[in-house]
């Protein structure tokens, strides 16, 4: 089906930070930036080389949790803020009947490739009552929502520097990217914050 264009909020003005500061960065968001350890670094795990990093991000969520990650930190606390915003079709849940005792998926969301054919009702609202102009809608106030509460913060939106592209092209295990995309992105990344 069609997609959204992924939602891009405008980076905020850099701060002025010391020198010889290492600079501190919040990573929020979904399985895109969430750290994962596997048969190579992803590029959250690269940027550790080079930064205080704070992760708070978790595999498989939506917009809505994603909103919860940043209202549970002080952002004062950090030089920029590193987002990638989720896609308007996961639909959010408190309880994944499929990922409970999941330690990297206990707290997704629901979608529709992960539920279909595993849990019938949930699959059944999907295909029968999802409206899709109201999900569309409320993922772009969430979105709103958080361009607000990043208004005083410097900020790098994944989407901005072709993470989506990179995913078509170097699509891997590995926060969605093989290794050369992750390095590849841990690359933009580092040109972006300086």
């Amino acid at each position: 089906g069609e997609t959204l264009p992924w939602v891009r909020i405008p980076p905020c003005p850099p701060i002025h930070t010391r020198r010889h500061h290492q600079m501190h960065l919040l990573l929020a968001g979904n399985s895109f930036i969430a750290k994962h350890t596997g048969e190579y670094p992803g590029w959250a795990e690269l940027l550790e080389q080079d930064y205080k990093i704070h992760n708070v991000a978790q595999f498989g969520v939506g917009q809505y949790k994603i909103l919860k990650q940043l209202q549970k930190v002080n952002l004062n606390q950090y030089d920029a803020v590193i987002i990638c915003q989720s896609s308007p079709y996961l639909i959010h849940t408190a309880y994944h009947p499929l990922h409970k005792e999941d330690s990297l998926y206990g707290r997704c969301d629901f979608i529709y490739e992960d539920i279909k054919g595993r849990v019938p009702d949930v699959e059944k609202f999907f295909k029968e009552y999802l409206d899709l102009e109201y999900a569309e809608f409320i993922h772009n106030l969430i979105v709103n929502e958080i361009a607000t509460i990043l208004r005083d913060c410097r900020v790098i939106d994944c989407a901005n520097l072709g993470l989506r592209q990179l995913f078509e092209t170097n699509r891997g295990t590995v926060q969605h990217l093989d290794k050369q995309g992750n390095i590849t992105f841990y690359n933009k990344l580092k040109k972006a914050l300086k």
